[in-house]
């Protein structure tokens, strides 16, 4: 199977492929420069897989543009479904899709540790594979590659409100922090490059290569995802 092949599958919003394609562009261009050699397909498979879910939380009036040319309504279904069949929370549809694909308990461990939440353990973790999924999602926002200061404003304006208890707002501090001492843990061993050379210039050049990453399975795919009730009629892709 090819990541188009899956996303065409499971109906990836096209604005949620460019993310997730970008995300393991930066993380492949960062590996490309460590002293100690790290296993580069597990990294992309991982970046590349890490968000299959995330129209579970989208507020999909938000980016309207985002949205062509199938329209609201194709997508509202679409993001229906994913509920209906993976739950509310996009974080264990994200893990009950990386199961269903087949991929390596390797890569389902990095999706898994791809989070908010899990900062501090991939901090004082020894898997620099780990490190770099997580730190190379954070370079990425909606519209663009971004340095962590950026990515950090855009957080804030995108759920500040939402999480804004004393507590949450600790949270949000902590992770800021942290992310920091992980992106020095991570220019500490590699050559060459700083964060400043990672831009949307230095990885488009990886993107479309990396919608013919063939994705390697430990066991055939099962059902996947059903057909999506929906118009224009749904992709009939097969990735079996």
């Amino acid at each position: 199977m090819t990541i188009q092949q899956i996303y065409d599958h499971y109906r990836i919003l096209p604005m949620l492929q460019l993310h997730q394609l970008r995300v393991a562009g930066v993380a492949r261009f960062i590996a490309g420069y460590l002293k100690t050699p790290v296993d580069m397909q597990l990294i992309t498979e991982a970046c590349l897989l890490h968000d299959m879910g995330n129209i579970i939380k989208f507020d999909l009036l938000m980016y309207p543009d985002f949205l062509k040319p199938d329209g609201y309504e194709y997508w509202f279904q679409v993001q229906s479904y994913f509920k209906q069949r993976y739950g509310e929370n996009e974080f264990q549809a994200n893990l009950k899709i990386a199961q269903e694909i087949g991929l390596r308990p390797e890569v389902q461990e990095i999706i898994g540790s791809i989070s908010f939440t899990h900062v501090i353990q991939n901090f004082e973790s020894e898997n620099m594979a780990l490190k770099i999924s997580d730190y190379a999602d954070t370079r990425v926002s909606p519209l663009k590659v971004v340095s962590l200061e950026e990515r950090f404003v855009d957080l804030e304006t995108r759920y500040g409100k939402r999480y804004s208890s004393e507590d949450e707002q600790r949270a949000r501090k902590q992770f800021q922090d942290v992310m920091l001492q992980i992106q020095d843990q991570i220019f500490n061993q590699v050559s060459d490059i700083t964060p400043q050379l990672i831009t949307d210039e230095a990885i488009n050049p990886l993107l479309e290569s990396l919608r013919t990453t063939e994705i390697t399975t430990v066991n055939m795919p099962v059902s996947m995802v059903a057909a999506v009730p929906a118009t224009p009629p749904p992709a009939t892709t097969s990735v079996s």
